[in-house]
């Protein structure tokens, strides 16, 4: 079968594109001929641009000068981040020509809408896009399935406030998170499944032909913060003193794709409130602490920990000791593969 992939491949997020990059290789193995779908999402494309003159201009013209400083000055490494992940797509992906809402190649027996939080309004500029919908032109015999798509609390809101005729065009619903499931599920009057991250579908052994041994062998603690951490900074200084380790700060955002699976592969800790650096750490057996920053956006990671019994290791606060590793990853391991047995049959199902 021919599918194509529509998803968040084009923003500079790790999560984003490694997810892309598990479905892919999922659905290769089981003998689908796959393309991604180079769909330019017309928010992202400005959110990603390496000059962003209108703001620079609006912010010199209102003698903002900080802020247009910061802009001019966040060319050169937004112009370096943007060449590392076209040359991981180049060589890992196969795209097609890029496109927009009005011209997504037909042809494909199956589009498959996922992963990623394709249906949160917050990450494309405050509107939900039709495309992740299934509302564009293609074929009558073509099938609109969804995987694995996540969504927040706002974002589900406008969705049971839309109806079910917002999904009337898809094959199947399919979330990450199991609360959004079963409010859309009872306000819509329809099956929605739960199914674990493309990352974590795929389990550790896709990425170790990605590794670079050239993080082998050092001690370090990995951090990967985003969103609104900032009052934890001081705590998580502390921490890191403390457990006389090295600090590689994923936040950056300065690493390749490469260095960011190697680099926790590798490390002693990992320290997130990142969904996709708290999964790699899980895929690859690391202790790990995930931060609850309470800002509506933890259910993703509140969920998956609570399934494989590792609520634990999220924290309101960070411990100020040694963390040390004393989970029993052989029934993490058990969990997930049942996770994950489920999660293939509601992506198969719907290929038949």
């Amino acid at each position: 079968m021919k599918i194509g992939i529509l998803t968040f491949h084009q923003a500079h997020n790790y999560g984003a594109v490694l997810q892309c990059y598990a479905l892919k290789d999922i659905l290769s193995q089981m003998g689908h001929e796959v393309e991604v779908i180079d769909y330019r999402q017309p928010y992202l494309e400005k959110h990603y641009a390496v000059l962003n003159s209108h703001k620079i201009i609006t912010n010199l013209f209102h003698f903002n000068l900080g802020v247009a400083w910061k802009l001019i000055s966040s060319i050169y490494p937004n112009f370096r981040r943007r060449e590392l992940y076209r040359k991981f797509l180049k060589r890992y992906f196969s795209l097609t020509r890029s496109c927009s809402i009005n011209n997504i190649p037909i042809g494909f027996d199956a589009y498959i809408i996922g992963s990623d939080q394709l249906w949160s309004k917050e990450c494309l500029g405050g509107e939900l896009d039709p495309v992740y919908f299934g509302n564009f032109a293609h074929s009558i015999s073509s099938r609109l399935i969804t995987y694995a798509v996540s969504s927040n609390d706002s974002s589900i809101k406008e969705l049971i406030g839309v109806g079910s005729s917002q999904f009337d065009n898809l094959c199947n619903i399919s979330l990450r998170e199991e609360k959004y499931a079963l409010l859309l599920s009872k306000a819509i009057n329809r099956e929605v499944t739960v199914d674990i991250d493309p990352v974590l579908l795929a389990g550790a052994s896709v990425w170790f032909p990605l590794l670079d041994d050239k993080w082998k062998g050092k001690r370090y603690i990995v951090k990967c913060l985003y969103r609104d951490w900032f009052s934890h900074k001081a705590d998580i200084e502390k921490f890191v003193d403390l457990n006389e380790c090295k600090e590689v700060d994923l936040t950056s955002k300065t690493y390749s794709l490469i260095d960011f699976v190697s680099s926790i592969y590798y490390s002693d800790l990992v320290l997130a409130t990142s969904f996709h650096a708290t999964i790699f750490a899980i895929i690859f057996h690391k202790p790990f602490i995930c931060l609850k920053l309470s800002d509506g956006n933890d259910e993703r990671c509140e969920n998956l920990l609570n399934i494989l019994g590792l609520s634990s290791n999220m924290y309101i606060k960070i411990p100020i000791s040694q963390h040390h590793d004393n989970i029993n990853w052989n029934s993490v391991e058990i969990k997930l593969e049942k996770l994950r047995r489920r999660s293939i049959q509601h992506l198969t199902e719907p290929l038949r």
